[in-house]
């Protein structure tokens, strides 16, 4: 049971960006999804000079939360 409940917890937080520029990205937020077996976060991603200067959490799904 625990490891269903830990299930893909490891390889969401080793998540690595590949193939953004952000030289090209203009300062501002952008809305995105990330979806790994049975987690689902929506997370606000702040830009500004060319940087990521803050991440929030929009929304933490756990299915398992869902599932009782």
């Amino acid at each position: 049971m625990f490891f269903n409940v830990t299930d893909g917890l490891s390889e969401g937080a080793k998540v690595t960006l590949n193939g953004i520029d952000l030289a090209a990205i203009p300062d501002g937020s952008y809305t995105g999804t990330y979806n790994l077996k049975r987690w689902s976060n929506t997370v606000t991603v702040h830009v500004e000079n060319h940087q990521i200067v803050d991440i929030k959490i929009i929304d933490d799904f756990n299915a398992a939360e869902t599932s009782n």
